[in-house]
């Protein structure tokens, strides 16, 4: 980061961007065509996805064609990727963490969640 994505102009196209940070957090949520500048201090992680919807007609050949284009003109430019750092987990903690969560599965309401089996 940082990174600046741009959305061109559509006209009377639907599209827009979901900005979410590492902690699943929504940044933002916008429909504008314009260049957004995303920077560690404005999405509050240093990594994010980008959630990009186009509205189409999938019953209209060509109205796909065009939002395949609209989607195709998308630009993302970011002067240095940087480095991928992960951190070293305690497997063993981890491990307890992971289970102890399981755990809860059974607390779910008419088992609409997770097994611990």
């Amino acid at each position: 980061m940082p990174v600046t994505l741009t959305l061109p102009e559509r006209g009377e196209r639907f599209q827009s961007i979901r900005i979410i940070n590492e902690d699943h957090f929504i940044v933002a949520d916008e429909a504008r065509p314009a260049s957004y500048r995303l920077t560690q201090e404005s999405v509050g992680s240093r990594y994010l996805r980008v959630n990009i919807r186009t509205l189409v007609n999938p019953g209209d050949p060509a109205d796909v064609v065009a939002a395949h284009a609209l989607q195709d003109a998308v630009r993302v430019k970011q002067s240095s990727p940087g480095n991928l750092v992960l951190p070293d987990w305690d497997q063993q903690s981890l491990g307890a963490l992971r289970r102890a969560i399981l755990g809860l599965g059974g607390a779910a309401v008419n088992g609409l969640c997770c097994s611990s089996t």
